[in-house]
């Protein structure tokens, strides 16, 4: 559990630290952080097996360590340098590494819903036990590939996990205004696979409920939809003018901060005190800290080698 802590403060400390560091002018493209959601990145990474599979998006820097990623890798993409997880060529928007299991992250909205499904359908056309999850946000949802990655999956049994990280907001757009039922789950009956939802702010909560996933995928009983209820506190991206949400709404999902809520976990279940706590939090500032300032001394890629890593 202090492990699940940890990996959600290097989240938050990587999305924070890049933010001044992309105010400084030191990373180019916008940023789209993913503070308030490490619960669901963390939660669902501890739940699967290294062999296992996720796809993620253009949030999906914190999903990347929860599936056991390299943080120095991870901070140097971002910075797009050559030493990054894809060799500085795919930035925070496509954060890809298949030493975890990482194996497609994209700038379109729900554009890997589908590509999840296609591992799956591969671990089960070789028989093996491994089991794919893909991350998506509620705006996804409404895209033809979730309808078609749902449909399929089920049709076929495959061992995968749809785990859509609902955080209320499609850029500016909310739930309410964008989704024809009450609860993204609902359309999981239509596609004849079963539906959760989950606080998606409580990291054990998500670890149970992936877990149920996962083991029910690889008995061979197909996939799971999985809505975990959650809130990204910053604008959509680094060029969100802000506007259209109110500071109570915000102020309101700050008071349900999901590693101050796990931190009060710890400390009244007494699996660890403040003394701890703050050696967890310290060590993993400073990781995220060191892994900054060796990507700011690392190199850019070689323009030389811009047709390289094109085919496997």
């Amino acid at each position: 559990m202090l492990e699940l802590l940890r990996k959600m403060i290097i989240g938050r400390e990587i999305d924070e630290q890049t933010l001044v560091q992309k105010k400084k002018g030191n990373i180019p493209g916008a940023l789209h952080p993913a503070i308030g959601q490490e619960a669901v990145s963390i939660g669902a990474g501890a739940a699967l097996r290294d062999s296992d599979t996720i796809t993620t998006t253009h949030r999906g820097i914190t999903d990347y360590i929860g599936k056991g990623g390299d943080v120095r890798a991870v901070v140097c993409e971002v910075f797009g340098r050559a030493n990054g997880c894809s060799k500085g060529r795919g930035g925070h928007y496509f954060v890809n590494d298949p030493k975890v299991g990482v194996l497609g992250g994209t700038g379109v909205v729900g554009g890997t819903m589908a590509m999840a499904a296609g591992h799956a359908l591969a671990f089960q056309t070789l028989g093996d036990d491994r089991v794919a999850l893909s991350h998506f946000g509620d705006g996804a949802v409404n895209t033809g590939m979730f309808h078609e990655a749902l449909n399929l999956a089920s049709i076929w049994k495959l061992p995968v996990i749809f785990l859509c990280q609902n955080n209320e907001w499609a850029l500016t757009v909310h739930v309410s205004k964008h989704l024809s039922c009450e609860h993204v789950v609902d359309r999981a009956k239509g596609y004849g696979m079963p539906g959760v939802i989950v606080d998606g702010n409580d990291v054990m909560a998500v670890y149970e409920a992936v877990s149920q996933a996962a083991s029910r995928a690889r008995n061979g009983d197909g996939p799971s939809l999985i809505e975990a209820k959650t809130y990204r506190i910053p604008g959509f991206a680094t060029s969100d003018v802000g506007g259209y949400r109110s500071e109570d709404e915000v102020e309101r999902w700050k008071a349900k901060d999901p590693i101050t809520m796990f931190e009060s976990v710890l400390l009244k279940k007494k699996i660890a005190d403040s003394k701890e706590i703050e050696s967890v939090k310290a060590a993993a500032k400073k990781e995220v800290g060191e892994a900054v300032l060796f990507a700011l001394e690392s190199p850019h890629p070689d323009p030389s080698t811009v047709f390289d890593y094109l085919y496997a």
